[in-house]
């Protein structure tokens, strides 16, 4: 098959998970024999260039954080009905002759790729990672879930399904945010499905416990993922416990340097971005992942590689973060108290805690032929 893969990001741009997703399905499916192009973004006055296979569009995404609010939201409204991304879909067509168009992440590309090519008779997947079909953040945070419910996202949902339409099959890793998206309205006229991402499964590395708890983050150093949380529970949990412990924060974003000076008298440790052998040897030395997002998570890639790693977990209760750690034990309220307390817990009981039982996993061979069976 020809195949377009669309998502905003993709190398060497990369953040978080959709990232890593989108570049494992495009390997994947070039193993199987599909020919893969790709459409994603980049930011303007960028020295990346296209490829063969690989086609960048500038965008202001990038330039979001540089400018008043109420231009961010203007710009997410009309970022709904661009068309830059279809009139780029409508050249690479007359050409590529593609069969299946596969949409992920369209932030900075418009929302209207998706009609573009099935009317064109090309099939077309999308694969949920986040609610920006829903809000224009593409994040829902705890202790604010009306906000799908107000007027002006009410509005920009029906502005989203009107230039969006039904693909023809949706996939989402996680029930809860596929469920989510049907609860309003959304591919009412699409075959939708949970599938889990691919993930190739390695080997446990071999861990062992010493004097010291030692706590480790791994992602993105924002503010939604809940690390002034987690820090301020740590301080607590020093203040507390008499328990020796340590926490070592790896990942970049906009807080690092200020959590560095604000924290600076803990027990911790500011790696930046690390790779994916560092973080091998990172989670060999860890007593525990901390994933304490204060917004509603779809599929943690985060934990998936802790699991496979035979590195227990304990995580923000919130969205699919549940569907991959069924003991609730493992689970937090996103408060400092209720992490503190677990902090402390999960020091006391490290000589019996455990790895959380994953889901079947496939392999990304397996997968793409999954979605194959399931677009035909």
């Amino acid at each position: 098959m020809k195949i377009l893969l669309v998502n905003n990001l993709y190398p060497p741009l990369v953040r978080g998970g959709a990232e890593q997703f989108a570049v494992n399905l495009v390997e994947s499916l070039t193993a199987l024999g599909h020919e893969v192009s790709v459409i994603a973004t980049k930011p303007y006055f960028s020295k990346i260039t296209d490829t063969e296979q690989i086609f960048y569009l500038p965008s202001l995404y990038y330039h979001l954080g540089e400018l008043p609010k109420f231009f961010r939201l203007f710009w997410h409204y009309f970022n709904v009905r661009d068309r830059k991304a279809q009139r780029k879909l409508t050249a690479l067509a007359a050409t590529h002759n593609f069969d299946l168009l596969i949409t992920n992440n369209l932030q900075g590309l418009g929302l209207s790729l998706g009609q573009a090519a099935r009317s064109k008779g090309i099939k077309w997947l999308h694969v949920i990672h986040d609610v920006q079909l829903l809000h224009p953040s593409g994040l829902l945070h705890y202790g604010h879930e009306d906000l799908l419910n107000k007027s002006a996202s009410a509005r920009y949902q029906t502005l989203v399904k009107k230039n969006f339409g039904s693909p023809d099959l949706v996939i989402s890793p996680s029930q809860w945010i596929l469920e989510l998206h049907q609860r309003y309205g959304f591919f009412a006229d699409s075959l939708a499905t949970v599938l889990p991402h691919p993930y190739q499964v390695t080997k446990q590395i071999e861990r062992s416990l010493t004097d010291i708890c030692h706590f480790v983050y791994l992602g993105q150093i924002e503010e939604h993922k809940g690390l002034i949380l987690l820090l301020d529970a740590f301080r607590a949990f020093c203040q507390r416990s008499k328990i020796k412990a340590q926490l070592t924060i790896a990942g970049d974003g906009q807080l690092l340097n200020l959590l560095k000076i604000n924290y600076q008298n803990l027990p911790v440790t500011f790696l930046g971005r690390i790779n994916h052998e560092q973080v091998a040897e990172l989670f060999s030395q860890a007593s525990y992942l901390v994933v304490p997002s204060l917004c509603y998570e779809n599929w943690p890639t985060v934990i998936i590689e802790a699991g496979l790693a035979g590195l227990p977990v304990i995580a923000s209760d919130l969205g699919g973060n549940q569907e991959l750690i069924h003991n609730h034990d493992y689970l937090f309220v996103p408060t400092v108290d209720s992490l503190t307390n677990k902090l402390i817990w999960a020091a006391t009981n490290r000589q019996v805690t455990s790895a959380p039982v994953l889901p079947s996993l496939l392999s990304g061979s397996d997968y793409c032929q999954r979605i194959i069976e399931l677009i035909n």
